[in-house]
This record gives structure tokens, C-alpha cells and sequence, in this order.
């Protein structure tokens, strides 16, 4: 999810081992995201099971034409809640 240059990824691991992202995995992330987007100046990369399943219901309300309202008012909460430090 893209919003004012920053993108929030919701990243599954191998095996689903959740908590396990290292800073090298952060990095390269972050790296692939800006490289598919160069509008993108900050990524924040979450394996919260939360995050991941909040992230695939957006993109399936958006891809299937399902209103989406209230989703930016949700997608902020979210994003304060597993980010918190993202300011």
C-alpha cells in the first residue's frame, strides 16, 4: 500500500515465520519496493498475521470493486498501531 511517497508492506516469510524479518530482509524489501515504484521515498515492512490479513482484504475490496469506505480512516489505524514510530 502506497500512500504520500511512503509504502507500508505486509511481507509473509518463508514458512510464516512471523517476527523473523531481519534488517537485511527489511532492506531488501525496501530496495525491490523503491525500485518497482521510484515515487517511494520510505518503506515500512511489517510480518504481522494482523497487518498481512488487514493488507490482502484491502487488496482484494480494491481489485473486486468493493466499496472501500471508511478504508482509509481503518488503513490509518492500522498503520498507528503496527508502526508506531513511523512519524
Amino acid at each position: 500500500m502506497v500512500t504520500d511517497h511512503t509504502a507500508y508492506v505486509a511481507a509473509v516469510l518463508d514458512d510464516n515465520k512471523e517476527g523473523n524479518l531481519t534488517k537485511d530482509m527489511e532492506h531488501k524489501i525496501a530496495h525491490e519496493v523503491r525500485k518497482a515504484d521510484g515515487s517511494v521515498h520510505r518503506v515500512f515492512v511489517s510480518t504481522n498475521p494482523d497487518f498481512v490479513n488487514r493488507m490482502n482484504g484491502y487488496v482484494d475490496k480494491l481489485q473486486t470493486g468493493k466499496p472501500v469506505s471508511g478504508l482509509f480512516d481503518e488503513f490509518s489505524e492500522v498503520v498507528r498501531r503496527v508502526f508506531p514510530n513511523s512519524r
